[in-house]
């Protein structure tokens, strides 16, 4: 199911809100029925780098998307792997996955 402007608009505002609560800087793309969740930071030369976290796909309610953490290894993002760091945050819910984020990579 496609994420409407609506669900969208909801998404966003709790995102940001998430990064000023916890002064993280998390980006948001989208695509479709999926969320694209990556994290903004400095690294030591001072250079804005981004890290892919994790794709969540919608399925009609914004308790009950569900997580695929981004895998360097193999470039994907895996449905089917359980067990990272913070994957026990992982609800279905925008503030699980981003709560999840502050453990990976």
């Amino acid at each position: 199911m496609k994420i409407t402007n609506e669900i969208k608009e909801k998404i966003l505002e709790e995102v940001d809100n998430f990064n000023k609560e916890n002064n993280f800087n998390y980006k948001v793309r989208f695509r479709g029925q999926f969320l694209y969740l990556d994290k903004i930071y400095k690294n030591w030369l001072n250079r804005s780098m981004t890290t892919h976290i994790g794709r969540l796909e919608y399925f009609g309610d914004m308790n009950t998307f569900k997580f695929s953490v981004f895998k360097y290894s193999s470039e994907i993002y895996d449905p089917n792997e359980y067990f990272f760091p913070g994957s026990e945050h992982l609800d279905g819910t925008i503030l699980g996955a981003l709560k999840t984020g502050l453990e990976l990579y």
